[in-house]
């Protein structure tokens, strides 16, 4: 997922004027319906399922959904799946204990339980394997997570919000989860201008430099 622009520029008058919603560009309807389907959900703290395509901004609308609630003054922690082999994404998500596995030389704790309190955004649920997922539901309903090599649990409390590039209707009836699709840049193409002029106050903030603009006959 494409990172969201973060600093005062994320959050500057004009763009809420132009309708952005903390770092989410919300200008176009299908966007603005997104956004009031988070704000429903933003204090009750059910898990949630982000359904778009690679690159449409669902880390970024994690992270809004977890600022919009009172999680916000916790921790918001994201594990990707891709590029883990099954043993260490368990170990990245549940944690580990000293000697659980060849490298395993200390106790670590797992995304799920750095997250206490606040939010934890699993990005790539449609590539993980079958057995993990399962695992990560029965610890989600049990809301107690072994780490990898323990012997005690910890408790689950973390908001769940889970990323993916297709729809899985049965992810989503195990966790008890809200589905929200999340619609491709191709799709809201009025968000376009205002996701150019994000990228050009960043680019402009780093490198000291006057903010350039670009005309209407360039996008």
């Amino acid at each position: 997922e494409a990172p969201a622009a973060q600093g005062a520029e994320a959050a500057a008058p004009s763009d809420q004027q132009a309708g952005s919603a903390g770092p989410v560009i919300a200008h176009s309807r299908a966007m603005r319906d997104v956004v009031a389907m988070m704000e429903r959900v933003s204090e009750d703290g059910m898990a949630v399922l982000l359904v778009g395509e690679e690159g449409s901004g669902k880390e970024a609308l994690a992270r809004a959904l977890h600022e919009m609630g009172s999680r916000r003054v916790r921790p918001f922690v994201v594990e990707a799946c891709s590029g883990l082999s099954d043993a260490l994404l368990e170990a990245a998500l549940f944690g580990q204990r000293k000697g659980a596995f060849a490298g395993a030389d200390r106790d670590k704790r797992g995304s799920i339980d750095r997250a206490r309190g606040g939010t934890m955004y699993l990005d790539g649920a449609e590539r993980i394997a079958p057995l993990t997922l399962d695992k990560v539901v029965q610890a989600y309903a049990a809301r107690r997570v072994l780490p990898v090599g323990g012997i005690e649990s910890v408790t689950w409390e973390a908001r769940l919000v889970v990323g993916s590039s297709r729809p899985m209707p049965e992810l989503a009836e195990r966790l008890g989860a809200v589905t929200i699709a999340v619609p491709p840049l191709r799709e809201r193409r009025e968000d376009i201008p205002l996701h150019v002029d994000r990228v050009l106050a960043v680019v402009a903030r780093e490198t000291r430099a006057a903010k350039k603009r670009l005309d209407k006959r360039s996008l």
